[in-house]
């Protein structure tokens, strides 16, 4: 039995090279991906939530889309990105926004799976929907 205590931030870091690595399974064999994985259990909560609309909320919203960033990282690998390269995009846009459900719905309007035109992975702010729709948020 291993008695290594990981700092929360350790944790953080190797749940997200998991997920860059299985990424990379399944864009190697050509299967597919859930986007759940993107998602608790996989990786908890606590790792990814980074804040809150200033009208509060308890709507959890991916500050990326989950179907885009997926869509996002296999086209990394297509273009010979490695597990690290990746797992350091998931780093910085895998992200949790609470919102009320009303701002939820505004957002949805424009960027339910997608980012604004323009947007780039890796570059772009991951907040940049929620800009443009006027949902101002606190980190």
């Amino acid at each position: 039995m291993s008695t290594n205590t990981f700092t929360k931030e350790q944790i953080k870091q190797r749940r997200i090279f998991r997920l860059a690595q299985l990424v990379y399974d399944h864009w190697e064999e050509k299967s597919g991906m859930d986007t759940r994985y993107f998602d608790h259990p996989f990786i908890h909560n606590e790792h990814v939530e980074n804040g809150r609309s200033l009208s509060g909320g308890s709507y959890r919203e991916h500050a990326v889309p989950r179907a885009y960033l997926r869509d996002q990282c296999l086209s990394l690998f297509d273009a010979g990105a490695s597990v690290d390269d990746v797992a350091r995009v998931l780093e910085a846009h895998l992200r949790i926004v609470y919102i009320s459900p009303e701002e939820a719905e505004l957002l949805n309007r424009s960027y339910k799976t997608n980012m604004p035109e323009g947007w780039k992975i890796g570059e772009g702010d991951p907040l940049e929907r929620f800009h443009l729709a006027g949902i101002k948020v606190v980190e």
